[in-house]
């Protein structure tokens, strides 16, 4: 900035491409962090749905056997 108005406009232009630069660059990274969220996310639901539904059944077959259970 010492060297004139010239040249301090050339540094700030150089500055401005270089965190325009970084902007870009941790724009994407965020995208590609959300998607990985995303995915995880996604994954974790349905092994929680999985989880859920094998509950239920064990459930319904621990009914089933106290229900018979009290038969005999």
């Amino acid at each position: 900035y010492r060297k004139g108005p010239m040249s301090s406009v050339y540094v700030m232009q150089k500055e401005n491409a270089q965190l325009q630069a970084q902007v870009a660059s941790h724009a994407h990274e965020i995208a590609e962090l959300k998607a990985s969220q995303a995915h995880e996310i996604a994954e974790l639901k349905a092994s929680q749905v999985r989880e859920m539904a094998e509950l239920k059944a064990d459930m319904e077959e621990m009914k089933r056997l106290l229900r018979a259970s009290k038969r005999r």
